[in-house]
């Protein structure tokens, strides 16, 4: 059972158990939920403004709700090649960031950040262009 649990912790447990055992489940779901606010707090660092920061996750929630490959859904977009966090269009964009794009919520949040500063200058102008055309 220890064993199971750093398997779960590190995010490495694939056995048919994690899936059946109540307990590993609540314990995978727990420790998914804790990485995912590492990556929100990395990005709130990362950004150092409170009002760009909501504007950002409010963009992030919309996209993907802060799914990575390491989260319990996909941030794979089955209707489109967009992919991660800030659901990249296509994904292999994020590329430019890292070899790791795939499967790093950092990389992802990076990429997410410098599109955002190139392309729109802050995170609010570009939830404010989401709400217009819900896309950005």
């Amino acid at each position: 059972m220890l064993e199971a649990f750093f398997l779960v912790l590190f995010g490495i447990g694939s056995s048919q158990e994690d899936f059946t055992n109540p307990n590993l489940q609540r314990t995978k779901i727990s420790v998914e939920s804790s990485r995912t606010r590492n990556f929100i707090n990395y990005a709130e660092q990362k950004i150092n403004d409170e009002i760009e920061f909501k504007c950002f996750d409010e963009l992030m929630q919309r996209e993907s709700s802060w799914r990575t490959k390491k989260n319990p859904q996909y941030a794979d977009n089955p209707n489109s090649s967009a992919y991660g966090i800030p659901q990249a269009l296509p994904g292999e964009k994020m590329a430019t960031h890292g070899h790791d794009w795939k499967t790093n919520p950092i990389t992802q949040i990076n990429w997410a950040l410098d599109y955002i500063k190139d392309r729109y200058s802050t995170s609010c102008e570009a939830l404010e262009f989401h709400n217009r055309k819900g896309w950005y």
